[in-house]
C-alpha cells in the first residue's frame, strides 16, 4: 500500500511550473534561478575581495607636497598680503580719524552737561602741537585739569582748530547757563582724511559735520 501511494503521488503531483521574470518574453525556470543566484553570491564575494584589497593601505597611493609647489604657495600668500595690507593699513587709520572726532563730541557733550548740572564752568583744552586734548573744571578762580579725561591723538593723527590763543591756552568754555564757544576743529590725518567737529552758535551742540 505504501509503494502504491508514493506511485500515485508521483504520477498526479503537479510538476513545478516556471516563474515568469519581469519580462514576459522570459522564462525563468527553477534550476536556472538557482544558478544565478549562486552566481550573484560568488559574485558580491569577489567585488567584496576587490573592494577590502582597494581600500587597503598597501594599495592606496599617498602623494604628498613637493618642496617646489610649498614654495610657489608661500610665495602667492607673500604677494596677496603684500597687496592688501596698504588698504587694511589705510581703513584703520580712517577708522582712528573718525574715532577721535566721535571722542572729542562726546567730551563736548560731557563738558556741557556737567557745567549745567553743577553749576560750574568746564573747558575742553586743546594742544594741536603736543597733540592732547583734555577737560578741566572751575573750582572758584581755578581750572583744575580732570586726570581721567586727558587723552592723546593715535599716531598719524591731528587736531587743529579756529580758536584764538588765550593766556591759558586753547579752549572751548562750556557755562552754566548751557552756553558754548562756537569752534571748528578739524581731525586729520596723514593719508588726508579730515573730519571736522563743529559748533555753530553758542547754543548748539557739538557734532560731526556731515562730509559732502
Amino acid at each position: 500500500m505504501i509503494l502504491v501511494g508514493s506511485a500515485l503521488r508521483t504520477i498526479f503531483e503537479p510538476p513545478e511550473m516556471p516563474v515568469r521574470s519581469a519580462d514576459p518574453a522570459k522564462i525563468v525556470s527553477p534550476c536556472w534561478r538557482a544558478s544565478a543566484k549562486n552566481k550573484l553570491i560568488v559574485n558580491s564575494h569577489s567585488n567584496f575581495a576587490l573592494l577590502a584589497r582597494a581600500g587597503s593601505p598597501c594599495h592606496r597611493k599617498s602623494r604628498g607636497f613637493t618642496l617646489v609647489e610649498l614654495v610657489l604657495v608661500m610665495l602667492v600668500i607673500a604677494v596677496v598680503v603684500a597687496m592688501v595690507a596698504p588698504s587694511f593699513h589705510g581703513a584703520n587709520r580712517g577708522r582712528r580719524t573718525g574715532d577721535t572726532a566721535s571722542q572729542i563730541v562726546s567730551l563736548a557733550g560731557y563738558a556741557r552737561s556737567q557745567a549745567i548740572t553743577q553749576g560750574k564752568t568746564y573747558r575742553l583744552n586743546l594742544d594741536p602741537d603736543a597733540g592732547t586734548y583734555e577737560l578741566s573744571k572751575r573750582d572758584y578762580d581755578v581750572f583744575e585739569v580732570l586726570g581721567n579725561w586727558s587723552f592723546s591723538t593715535p599716531d598719524g593723527v591731528k587736531i587743529a582748530c579756529d580758536l584764538q590763543p588765550q593766556q591759558d591756552g586753547l579752549y572751548i568754555e562750556f557755562r552754566p547757563t548751557g552756553r558754548t564757544d562756537p569752534a571748528i576743529i578739524r581731525v586729520s590725518d596723514d593719508d588726508g582724511m579730515v573730519v571736522e567737529v563743529i559748533c555753530e552758535s553758542a547754543t548748539e551742540l557739538f557734532h560731526v559735520a556731515d562730509t559732502k
